[in-house]
């Protein structure tokens, strides 16, 4: 379960870089929208892209390419790849 909100916290952080990549007054609104922003909805985490950059909300879908040490998702709108490494 902690390992599960760590992913979550860093979804969080992720959409908020992306959000400060844009420029002002879009920045600013991102970051609006991004206090809202839920980092997982039903069984799917949300993409930090979409989140950041188009105030959005798109699923990470698991790719089937994930091992035993990590799981990977894309998102099907923007095409982030994202891994989620397990601790040891």
């Amino acid at each position: 379960m902690r390992d599960a909100l760590k992913f979550q916290d860093e979804l969080k952080r992720d959409a908020v870089d992306y959000a400060m990549r844009l420029n002002e007054p879009a920045r600013r609104e991102s970051l609006k929208w991004l206090v809202n922003f839920k980092t997982k909805i039903g069984l799917f985490s949300q993409c930090p892209r979409c989140a950041g950059t188009y105030s959005q909300q798109s699923n990470l879908e698991p790719t089937g390419h994930g091992t035993e040490k990590m799981d990977t998702f894309k998102c099907r709108v923007c095409g982030l790849e994202k891994a989620h490494v397990f601790p040891r």
